[in-house]
């Protein structure tokens, strides 16, 4: 099976950005048994990696989503909200 590659960097809404690095961080410290994204229940997935980037231009930080997965596009996208629907 073809092995594929994904980045996604999307802005955080403003004021957001602490509470989300605390649940990355939560999530990072209890890879398999958190309640928010498991990827182990992706079994596709190769590799995956969430992070926060320093701020753009216009003053705002990014959220960094970056994953290696088997697959088409569409089904590994079908994965991922089918296996961690909300933590998407």
């Amino acid at each position: 099976m073809e092995q594929n590659a994904l980045t996604v960097i999307v802005p955080i809404k403003s004021g957001e950005a602490t509470a989300l690095e605390q649940l990355l961080t939560e999530i990072g410290e209890d890879v398999e048994g958190n309640p928010h994204f498991r990827f182990r229940d992706t079994p596709s997935t190769h590799f995956a990696r969430w992070a926060t980037v320093d701020r753009d231009p216009k003053g705002s930080a990014r959220l960094l989503f970056i994953s290696n997965y088997d697959g088409s596009f569409e089904s590994y996208m079908r994965e991922l909200v089918d296996a961690v629907g909300p933590g998407m």
